[in-house]
């Protein structure tokens, strides 16, 4: 098991690619592939598992554990080997960059419908930019504008209020005058985009088509790692990184500079106590592979390229702010020292972006990484148990702590030092109001419930609708906060605006289920395979006509709040405290 670097696609599982001769015309296609390939690739963060090996001796960091359950694909090389699949990897290609980009846009949206360049104020927004902003709407929310000028990146908040602004002024329009509403510009339920589910069966074929390829690119890697840095060097597992750290020489002969900066043995360990030593078996080393955490030698060059320029800027960084303090300081005094103090450092480190201090990273690893740590004590009983998080991070982060709370502010307790209250939400009420609904809810709505008398809302549909969007619309009339009229005409234009959401929601159902299939049979297709079970046939739904009527309109259930907010400037409330 190795941590590749991340020029190159994504790792996966590493598994006798030396015996495997078979797989030599499949590499080569793969090779082919991989060169014609312009896609972006990014590395993963978690490592997958083969079964584990408990013949060493265990970190410190937590007891030994229990032998964990054989896996279920222990029997690996009876599974029939996949042909290498163009179409996945194009597909991977494409959703690892749109992960890159962040944005994923609709491909089979109508070519005739574009968005256009336009000028709001000074501000001019470009198509992309639009497709950025509606993307990061939908899944963000109008509220994070940070985030939204944070996905943008050449929009600020201030420009993406004003243009949020323009939105709701056109909107604030339209409902005051409702004749300027036409009837293309409504958006039924349906036409929301909404998540696609396959069945289980395609998602297991998913899984073995990503398993093959895992194979042939970790096969791939393995010969260009080879030739590049030679058979016993190309991976530095915990042997080679010791030889490494006793002998400088034999690092500068082999071109292994990257071991001359870096603690090559406390890499591993990190790995092996830290990163990978999580109690569920699938982030826990001992169950991802037959060999212990070893790092690839290209991995270990990005990181000392990566060191190299980042202390080189930090030094130009610092040497600018103390010239700039000393430059400024000798107009006054002159016999000011040309020295570079720790201040300026420290404003070249806020300059850059960067953390002065990783000590709460690490403080903080045990809940990130879901890791159990004991005390010493507790590894020489048989019953110990583990620290809590929140009594972990107490130990390991000071009291003070100005770099992640401010300067001159206390670090707030943890969670086991609070004292919690807890409120009973419940109504002592309840039961007696549930007693009595029975007796008084034929009393407090007119007309009473009765199927003889269905109202005009409710004609036209089956028994089972019909109970359901009476009793619907008698728990808007009980239970709501706003106080409706006990008329007839009330009731029937509930009901009305409850068959239509009803209708409206059934279709998109309907929709949503078509959606599914049409994704899942372009997934089977791209895998060049037929799925075991045919899909089901759908029923015929009916379109429900358009309406512009909505429980919105009777109920406010409050998602309209911003219209009743009143926005007042801080001088305005603040101002006249010391009046």
């Amino acid at each position: 098991m190795d941590i590749r670097s991340s020029s190159t696609p994504p790792p996966s599982v590493k598994r006798d690619y030396d015996q495997d001769v078979n797989y030599e015309s499949s590499d080569s296609e793969y090779q082919d592939a991989h060169s014609r390939s312009s896609s972006v690739s990014l590395g993963r963060d978690a490592i997958p598992l083969t079964k584990p090996d408990y013949s060493r001796p265990r970190a410190t960091m937590s007891p030994p554990k229990r032998q964990a359950e054989p896996l279920e694909d222990e029997n690996q090389a009876k599974r029939p080997k996949l042909a290498f699949n163009h179409h996945y990897m194009n597909l991977l290609n494409a959703d690892i960059e749109d992960c890159a980009n962040r944005l994923i846009l609709d491909s089979k949206r109508d070519k005739s419908w574009k968005l256009w360049p336009s000028q709001v104020g000074l501000t001019v927004w470009t198509p992309l930019e639009k497709e950025i902003f509606f993307d990061a709407i939908a899944r963000l929310g109008r509220d994070d504008l940070p985030g939204i000028a944070a996905r943008i990146k050449s929009k600020n908040e201030i420009e993406i209020r004003q243009y949020l602004r323009l939105f709701e002024d056109i909107l604030a329009q339209r409902a005051g005058n409702p004749h300027q509403i036409r009837w293309e510009d409504i958006i039924e339920t349906h036409e929301y985009p909404a998540a696609r589910e396959v069945s289980q069966a395609c998602c297991d074929a998913l899984e073995e088509a990503a398993d093959d390829l895992s194979k042939r690119i970790e096969r791939y890697e393995a010969k260009v790692e080879r030739r590049k840095w030679g058979e016993d060097h190309w991976v530095v597992d915990a042997r080679l990184a010791k030889t490494l750290y006793e002998n400088n020489q034999l690092a500068r002969e082999q071109g292994l500079h990257f071991s001359l900066l870096f603690r090559l043995p406390v890499w591993l360990r990190l790995s092996e106590d830290l990163f990978m030593n999580s109690p569920d078996p699938e982030s826990n080393w001992e169950t991802v592979a037959d060999e212990e955490p070893s790092i690839q030698s290209t991995a270990l060059e990005d990181f000392h390229t990566l060191v190299v320029s980042l202390t080189k800027k930090l030094v130009a960084s610092t040497l600018y702010v103390a010239q700039s303090r000393i430059k400024a300081k000798r107009a006054i005094k002159p016999d000011i020292k040309g020295i570079v103090k720790k201040k300026d450092a420290e404003a070249a480190i806020a300059s850059l972006g960067l953390d002065r201090n990783l000590q709460r990273h690490f403080a903080t690893c045990a809940r990130r990484l879901r890791l159990e740590v004991y005390d010493d004590k507790a590894l020489t009983e048989e019953d110990g148990e583990p620290l809590s998080y929140d009594a972990v991070e107490e130990l390991l982060l000071p009291h003070d702590e100005p770099n992640s709370w401010g300067f001159g502010r206390s670090r707030p307790r943890s969670s086991n030092n609070q004292e919690h209250v807890d409120f009973d939400l419940s109504d002592p009420d309840d039961d007696d109001d549930a007693d009595s609904d029975s007796s008084t809810s034929d009393t407090d709505t007119k007309p009473p419930d009765n199927p003889v008398d269905a109202t005009e809302a409710t004609t036209g549909v089956n028994k089972d609708e019909a109970a359901a969007i009476r009793a619907e619309a008698k728990e808007v009339l009980l239970y709501s906060a706003r106080e409706f009229p006990e008329t007839l005409r009330t009731r029937e234009a509930l009901e009305f605006r409850i068959r239509r959401e009803r209708e409206q929601e059934r279709y998109a159902d309907h929709m949503d289920d078509r959606a599914d299939q049409e994704e899942e049979a372009q997934l089977w297709r791209v895998m060049q395979r037929q799925p075991p079970v045919p899909p089901a046939k759908l029923e015929t739904v009916e379109r429900p006509p358009k309406s512009t009527a909505g429980m919105e309109d009777m109920h406010k259930s409050g998602a309209r709040w911003r219209e009743g907010l009143v926005y007042r400037s801080e001088w305005e409330t603040l101002g006249g405290r010391g009046a």
